[in-house]
């Protein structure tokens, strides 16, 4: 009797002090599925950190692949106070990518230098970007999994006219392909 006397205590002080503690009692977790992805090609700003899509340095190239079609799914739930004190008051939202972006291959469409003619595969041109904007070398890109990733090129085309094919898949979905917009120099 008097563990469930000390047991029902420990629980009620619990349970009041989650009260004083936390003003939100209910949390959430979205789920986020992508159905599908998009490119985009862009020139870095003369100090090769910021996007710009009107100009384009030919020394600064990158390439973006990111979700473009998702679907979520949010799931409520009441924490009973004691959970909440547990977690001192955290966020309790919560979100989770039930998939990923995989086995990426970009092709140029157009010549892009004398070892890299129109349909030429140039995952080996690229170099991801890590989310300080530093370039990581030495990288499979086609290993990657992500949700979005840029891409910066590490050499710069010789001929005016760029554009790209970029093919992968969708974990958990399908194949995706996708082309980046024209680009003359």
């Amino acid at each position: 009797m008097k563990k469930v006397i000390v047991l029902f205590l420990l629980y009620f002080t619990t349970y009041l002090s989650g009260c004083f503690t936390c003003s939100n009692k209910d949390g959430s977790t979205t789920y986020i599925t992508i159905h599908s992805a998009k490119g985009l090609f862009y020139s870095f700003d003369k100090n090769g950190i910021f996007p710009y899509l009107e100009k384009f340095n030919r020394d600064e190239l990158g390439i973006t692949i990111s979700s473009d079609s998702t679907s979520e799914r949010i799931e409520f739930s009441l924490l009973p106070s004691f959970i909440n004190s547990a977690y001192a008051c955290s966020d309790p939202y919560e979100v989770y990518f039930e998939n990923r972006i995989d086995s990426v291959s970009i092709f140029t469409i157009y010549d892009f230098d004398e070892n890299h003619l129109a349909g030429s595969k140039i995952n080996e041109l690229l170099n991801p970007l890590d989310n300080m904007g530093e370039t990581k070398t030495g990288v499979d890109i086609a290993g990657l999994e992500f949700i979005t990733q840029h891409f910066k090129f590490f050499k710069s085309p010789k001929y005016d006219t760029l554009q790209f094919l970029i093919v992968g898949r969708i974990s958990g979905e399908k194949l995706f392909q996708t082309e980046t917009e024209i680009v003359i120099l």
